[in-house]
């Protein structure tokens, strides 16, 4: 118990984990302008290129760096940006349950790993694999190469916005690629009346409060999200029923 379970013969860790790169892959172009728009934020608000760089190897969060990287620039206190990064990073509470259905049952330092190295990109990549791959217990492998080839990408993003801020600052387009990596991610996921009510629910909520501040917008989105999924999903057996 505890023990990393050996994969089929015809699929060896190594094959596994290239298979997460693989499927990651497309994502990654759009990760790119997102990790360069967190370093040339981070260039703009005054920190220093190591300041930045280990702002982004620590907190490894790209929405709660820009959140947090807004609140710092507004004189904001400390307390309140790291709760407002702490509430935008919230979700991953969720995910990480889905998760553990497939990889709970890791030992302490894969799980630990896997923590620091969860985002939005790897979950959905990896959920929809884990659904769709047999045996049901899972092992590490396929997350691991999603997540590390996501990390990797981050961090030299990062980077590169750092050394160039002032020169890629002025670009409108690295934004506006933010929300399409997204909705590349979205899409594929909405596969059933509850997914696409919640996440047309949290989206209007998450439009109706982006001007709250502390990124109440976001949590008022996920709880709202969150909730209507789980009702339409409880209830359409139901309602279903003769």
């Amino acid at each position: 118990m505890g023990q990393v379970p050996t994969p089929q013969p015809d699929l060896t860790p190594f094959k596994e984990f290239l298979a997460g790169v693989s499927r990651i892959s497309p994502v990654l172009l759009g990760v790119i302008p997102f990790g360069v728009v967190a370093g040339v934020t981070a260039t703009e608000a005054g920190f220093s290129f190591i300041q930045t760089v280990a702002m982004s190897v620590i907190v490894f969060a790209g929405a709660s760096q820009l959140a947090a990287l807004g609140l710092y620039v507004s004189g904001e206190p400390i307390a309140v940006i790291i709760f407002t990064a702490l509430l935008i990073n919230l979700r991953m509470v969720v995910y990480s349950a889905s998760l553990a259905t497939y990889l709970g049952h890791l030992k302490f330092r894969w799980r630990a790993l896997f923590a620091y190295l969860l985002t939005d990109q790897g979950f959905l990549v990896s959920s929809q694999h884990y659904e769709n791959t047999k045996p049901a217990i899972q092992t590490p492998y396929f997350f691991f190469g999603v997540s590390l080839a996501l990390w990797t990408t981050w961090q030299a993003s990062t980077v590169l916005g750092a050394l160039l801020g002032s020169t890629l600052a002025s670009l409108p387009e690295l934004k506006f690629a933010i929300p399409l990596t997204f909705l590349a991610l979205l899409i594929p996921a909405l596969k059933d009346k509850p997914s696409i009510a919640a996440a047309l629910s949290s989206g209007c909520v998450a439009i109706i409060g982006a001007d709250w501040p502390g990124g109440l917008g976001l949590g008022a989105a996920l709880i709202v999200g969150l909730s209507v999924g789980v009702f339409l999903e409880k209830t359409a057996p139901e309602q279903e029923s003769p």
